[in-house]
């Protein structure tokens, strides 16, 4: 189905005309555009867009016309046409449905439960009987309704024990469920200030109780409660400063501004509650684009555009500023946040999933066996029907060969269904349920700073955290403190700073000192000395570091406070106070105030060129107080050293100083100046102006204009701040990836932030091949990564390697196919993966992606924000860090941690454990009910297969509950395989779990073999045994003593098999598995003394002769003997294949480490110096917005024009954010050159060989050639 790709606006009529018109329909096309706006004289201003719209489209921004958007799509099932229609309403009205006849709006309650009382039982049996077990024995409860087969006389007497499961899990999942809940209403419950219009005051109402239409006022450091819109804040002009963390994963401040109509109007309480009375709001429809919002506010018949300037999300939190007013427009599930966001899902382990296939194996052993038993007892008692007829009973004649093969194969089909352990998912739902409260309890993983205990939030997937393949992480705030340090510097020839200071951190933060952690007396020597040499480097040094910013000031308490977008930017001005040159602020002229050591000092702020990803440095101009005019530049030294002037005697020292740093992780920038003279600089100026207001690519203009005055800079010193890591991120990094993890960071952040994180914490070394995918086009994305992928077969044999990847390309290759396919196989190959610039939503498809295409990995995706909720859901094992950001990952999330490090021992002590012991004891159910089943079917051969139950019905029942229950969760629970401290120490131990040693196809099969040969040798040794012990009266025992004796045979085996499996021998599994065997002695016993039983009096039988003893202990020798035996041929194969493994590996790195050709191939080489960014773009409104009049009156002065502000009434169109994926497909298919490329693994190594013997002479071509992973 095709849809047409539409360009909407939205005429706004008066008030009466709103309040008569429910809906305003979209217009589509030129003429209905025209005679829309036509209508009215005074919405001329409206027609002044000159007929255009503004498309953003995936690929880049242009200007299209109405006429243009015409366009046929074919992948339009991916738009909902709904989003055309605009939300509209009316300020402080709650809507009705039967009232006001529209839909009322989404309240502001969230739930990320599971289940409410309504939905519970039906969705949690519905979870239940998805589970094959419980489903069978339904099944079997439900057959022994049918008395002509049932041996309870027509009884369900299965319902007892499986009610009992299903119930012991609903209790489980209950008590889960109720975490959710908790920690829902303590954000539902959470008060924010609402204004009241009839009284004008502002009431405090919980959060749950926020209506779309409201007035809200948020102070400082609180969240918002909905998606609102901002009207006014306690800063001049109508600027606030919010932290998005929770949303993109940044901790870079972020300002908003008012628009100007309604900071005039909302400057007091009772202004901004008089003033929008009457007033409507019409917006886009809610939807999950985080950074783009169109909407109208129409105040007193005036239009008042509303955009992504003025929009506060539910998630962020305001900072910096005291108060703000704010309009709520999406409350609820409708907020942003949680349309990124997914509901709750239940998970099952692969352990979990392989039991219920091998569940259904079993079954259809069963009615194999069923139905081969009722085949051979009809044929029988056809064959033999004439020769027995005492057997038979009365009306026996009456049955025919298929009633009696029907009524035999129930019969059976009942008798043989223990071989499926009833007690298997209750036993195995108690043992993790007692195992997630032992991690809880666990002290190696409960953060002391944080007073918190690590939570097991799903029990249901303990095992699955010792099968992890892949972990997919967030970088801010999980592997970062969010805290940066001014650690280091160098200023001439010299560097200064310790790596490890001793500053008196606590002692600064008194004196209002932050972000800085520098010691050295070095410094102190030179800075104090006027002879110095340096001393000149350094007093310049310290000035640019004061000056050049976009830092406000605030005083609080009688202190200053310094209000960053960035908290590099914070630590910079903050170490140039630490060397006593404190930044004051601006007075009103634009001076930048600076105080060196008691004496004011005012620098004129003539220009900011602000700080882009494009341009990685940011330039400030200033004029002294002696009249000269100063350009100061901080930046990237990949971009600022092709800038300096040449022949600077301190370029080679200062780049052996960031080499340094960039070793030691920190980030580094450029601090370079010079002056211009009066004439350069007007002239230039004037140039700058024009492109300050320029309508078309404002941003590339000014750096054209920038790049004039940007260069011959006389090179000053560098910075080095440390982006402080979380506690051993870099130890746990390591570890997991030495156990064979591979590791995916994604992150909201840039490339280079990315990389800075990387090298830091050792995700990133030098010697890794690095490979980066960052195009734009899909076409160019195919390309890029068909190269890398040819690059990463020629190198990954000498080197590990790495693949690095932009939000941007990442959206091409997951629409496309191919392009998908291509980068999963590169992105599988390397060791780890970086993707930065990611979405909420994308962060979910990457953990998707892998997951579809690699089914039997397991991937685990941690993090601490709300922007890693889908994250979280969408992999197998879902972490979440409690933060200072909010709980919503923990919520979210299956197991919630305090800190990154504690993933280590989770890991590799609880997961590696809990899936060796549940697999163990998995394997172990079937064990036992398939030795206690299978004598019932051998004895078959002796019974003629006539379905006689072989064993006492009350005993029969008590075998799984408390002959075999205890012995097994005690080692599920307790047993170590290793020391806690071993396993920590070698990363070795995990890969069973990595390999999927301990539960798979050959040990599932392997202890079904061991249960039918030991109920085999059980059956048939007791038969012969027990046979001929003569009784009181001179008679031979029945058949009920055999069965006891086999009873007792496989009592005393599945309990000697635990206690010799066991690798922790204690007084308690001595006592469980030899408890249990006296147990079934003692209640044999009893139950030998009453008439009714079918074992009366038989007990003596049993237990009172020789030849019992002397079987059992054959029986049990057996079993240890070959039991013993079989497990060492087991464990000298595997110790062979793994020497020779080791051998294959060692002699493989030999020849690699000795061939110098192969040693010599290098493909790309991460050369990165980490550089610290000084500021975002668009965070300096302050300077820019007081000097735009000034510019403004001067070019209309000079050229005789005003610039035009076109105000856009744009409305949001979500077809425009589509990628024509198909035309650049074809593009990709026509490339014929591409297939060149798809060369076999064993093609490209000979290749690589073939041009590794080529001459030293190419050498140097091949260098040339090389990828220089620096800042380009």
């Amino acid at each position: 189905m095709n849809s047409e790709r539409r360009s909407s606006v939205f005429a706004f009529e008066d008030n009466d005309k709103l309040k008569e018109e429910p809906l305003l329909k979209p217009s589509i096309g030129n003429d209905m555009f025209t005679q829309r706006f036509s209508q009215r004289e005074d919405e001329k201003y409206l027609v002044n867009r000159k007929d255009t719209v503004r498309s953003d489209d995936m690929a880049g921004s242009k200007m299209v016309s109405y006429n243009e958007t015409q366009q046929e799509r074919t992948d339009s099932d991916n738009f909902d046409s709904t989003l055309l229609i605009p939300r509209r309403f009316e300020l402080f009205k709650i809507y009705n449905k039967k009232r006001d006849k529209i839909k009322p709006f989404c309240n502001n309650e969230i739930s990320t439960s599971k289940y409410n009382l309504i939905t519970f039982l039906p969705k949690n049996l519905f979870f239940q009987f998805r589970k094959m077990s419980n489903l069978y024995f339904l099944l079997m409860a439900c057959l022994e309704l049918i008395k002509e087969i049932s041996d309870s006389n027509g009884v369900p007497l299965m319902l007892m024990p499986l009610s009992f499961v299903v119930l012991v899990s609903m209790v489980k999942d209950i008590f889960e469920d109720l975490k959710r809940h908790k920690s829902d209403r303590f954000e539902n419950n959470l008060k924010v200030l609402v204004g009241n219009h009839k009284t004008g005051e502002f009431d405090e109402k919980k959060w749950r109780d926020v209506h779309v239409g409201q007035i809200v006022k948020i102070r400082q450091n609180e969240f918002f409660p909905a998606d609102i819109v901002l009207m006014n804040s306690s800063a001049h002009k109508g600027i606030c400063y919010i932290e998005t963390k929770n949303l993109d994963g940044e901790t870079n401040l972020k300002h908003k501004q008012s628009n100007k109509i309604t900071i005039d109007m909302s400057k007091s309480d009772e202004e901004v509650l008089k003033n929008f009375q009457g007033a409507y709001v019409e917006c886009e429809n809610p939807n999950e684009v985080l950074y783009k919002f169109d909407g109208t506010l129409i105040l007193q018949n005036q239009p008042i555009p509303l955009g992504v300037d003025q929009m506060l999300l539910r998630g962020s939190s305001l900072k910096n500023t005291e108060y703000i007013y704010g309009i709520v427009i999406f409350t609820g599930h409708e907020t942003k946040i949680m349309k990124n966001s997914a509901r709750s899902q239940n998970k099952f382990s692969k352990l979990e999933k392989a039991t219920s296939t091998y569940i259904l194996v079993i079954v259809i052993i069963q009615i194999s066996l069923s139905l081969l038993a009722a085949i051979l007892n009809s044929i029988w008692e056809i064959v033999n029907y004439d020769n027995f007829p005492y057997i038979r009973v009365d009306d026996a004649d009456k049955y025919g060969f298929f009633k009696n093969l029907i009524i035999k194969l129930g019969t059976w089909f009942l008798s043989l269904s223990n071989i499926v352990p009833i007690s298997l998912l209750v036993t195995l739902e108690l043992v993790k349920f007692i195992q997630a409260t032992f991690i809880s309890w666990d002290i190696l993983i409960y953060d002391l700073d944080k007073d918190m205990p690590t939570k097991a939030q799903s029990s249901n997937l303990n095992e699955e955290l010792g099968t992890v393949h892949y972990i997919f992480s967030d970088k801010t705030g999980t592997l970062t403190q969010n805290v940066m340090e001014f650690k280091k510097f160098s200023a001439g020839k010299y560097s200064y700073g310790k790596s490890s200071p001793q500053s008196d951190l606590y002692e600064l933060k008194r004196n209002g000192i932050t972000n800085v952690n520098f010691e050295d007396q070095m410094f102190n020597d030179h800075f104090n000395d006027p002879n110095h040499p340096n001393q000149q480097y350094l007093q310049t040094f310290i000035e640019v570091l004061a000056v050049c910013h976009t830092i406000i000031v605030e005083e609080k308490e009688n202190q200053v406070v310094y209000n960053a977008s960035s908290p590099d930017e914070l630590a910079l001005v903050n170490a140039a106070k630490f060397f006593g040159y404190t930044f004051k602020g601006r007075d009103e002229d634009s001076n930048l105030i600076v105080d060196v050591q008691g004496r004011e000092i005012k620098y004129k702020l003539l220009n900011v060129i602000e700080f882009t990803s494009a341009r990685k440095r940011m330039t400030v101009i200033v004029r002294t107080e002696d009249g000269k005019i100063r350009v100061m530049c901080k930046g990237a030294d990949s971009i600022i050293i092709p800038l300096l002037k040449k022949n600077q005697s301190i370029v080679e020292k200062t780049t052996q100083y960031l080499d340094q740093y960039a070793k030691e992780g920190l980030r580094t920038l450029l601090i370079v100046e010079k002056e211009v003279n009066e004439e350069f600089y007007n002239e230039w100026n004037e140039e700058f102006q024009i492109a300050l207001v320029s309508q078309h690519q404002r941003e590339e203009q000014i750096g054209k204009v920038a790049e004039k005055i940007e260069h011959e800079f006389i090179l000053i010193g560098s910075t080095a701040i440390e982006d402080k890591l979380q506690e051993d991120v870099s130890g746990t990094i390591k570890f997991l990836k030495e156990a064979g993890i591979k590791i995916w960071v994604l992150t909201g952040d840039k490339i280079e932030t990315a990389i800075n994180i990387g090298i830091s914490c050792q995700l990133l070394t030098q010697e890794m091949e690095i490979f980066i995918v960052d195009q734009k086009s899909t076409k160019q994305i195919m390309l890029q990564i068909t190269q890398h992928r040819r690059d990463q077969k020629l190198t990954e044999l000498v080197r590990e390697n790495g693949v690095i990847v932009s939000g941007e390309a990442l959206i091409k290759i997951t629409k496309n196919p191919r392009v998908k396919d291509e980068f999963l196989e590169l992105a599988k190959a390397a060791k780890v993966v970086l993707a930065c610039r990611v979405s909420p939503k994308q962060k979910a498809e990457i953990v998707r992606m892998v997951r579809v295409s690699q089914p039997d990995k397991t991937t685990l995706a941690i993090g601490d924000g709300a922007n890693d909720v889908n994250m979280i859901t969408a992999a197998h094992v879902g972490v979440g860090i409690s933060g200072l950001e909010g709980q919503q990952a923990a919520r979210s999330s299956d197991y919630a941690i305090g800190s990154f490090r504690f993933l280590k021992p989770l890991l590799f002590i609880h997961g590696r454990e809990a899936y060796r012991r549940n697999s163990y004891l998995i394997s172990y159910m079937f064990y036992k009910n398939v030795i206690f089943v299978f004598p019932i079917f051998w004895y078959g051969f002796i019974s003629v297969f006539s379905g006689l139950f072989f064993y006492d019905g009350i005993l029969y029942q008590l075998y799984n509950v408390q002959y075999t229950s205890m012995p097994i969760m005690f080692y599920a629970l307790f047993d170590f395989q290793h020391t806690k401290e071993e396993f920590l120490r070698d990363p070795k131990y995990y890969k069973i779990g990595f390999k999927d040693e301990c539960f798979n196809k050959f040990v599932f099969w392997r202890w079904i073999f061991y249960g039918i040969w030991q109920g085999a040798l059980v059956l048939f040794l007791g038969f012969n045994t027990m046979e001929d012990v003569d009784g009181s009266s001179g008679r031979n025992s029945s058949y009920i003593v055999d069965a006891q004796f086999v009873y007792m045979g496989v009592v005393t085996l599945v309990n000697i098999k635990i206690l010799t499996s066991s690798n922790t021998q204690t007084f308690w599994s001595f006592f469980f598995s030899i408890g249990s065997i006296l147990t079934f002695i003692i209640e044999f016993f009893i139950v030998n003394l009453f008439s009714s039983s079918d074992v009366y009096l038989q007990w003596i039988f049993v237990y009172g002769h020789p030849q019992f003893y002397v079987a059992l202990f054959f029986i049990g020798g057996a079993l240890v003997l070959v039991d013993n035996g079989l497990h060492l041929a087991q464990y000298e194969i595997q110790q062979f294949i793994e020497i020779q493994e080791q051998y294959r590996t060692r002699k493989m790195k030999y020849l690699i480490d000795h061939d110098t050709a192969i040693q010599r191939r290098r493909i790309t080489k991460l050369s990165h110096r980490g550089f610290a960014f000084s500021q975002e773009p668009g965070q300096s409104p302050q300077i820019t917005d007081n000097l735009l009049n000034k510019i403004q009156k001067s070019i209309q002065y000079k050229y005789g024009f005003s610039p035009k502000v076109v105000e856009s009434n744009t409305q949001y169109n979500p077809l425009e954010q589509l990628d024509k994926i198909q035309e650049e497909e074809a593009d990709i298919i026509e490339q014929n050159h591409i297939q060149g490329f798809k060369q076999s693994h064993e093609n490209l190594q000979n290749n690589y060989f073939l041009e590794s013997k080529s001459s030293d002479t190419n050498e140097d071509e091949r260098n040339k050639s090389s990828i220089n992973m620096g800042l380009y």
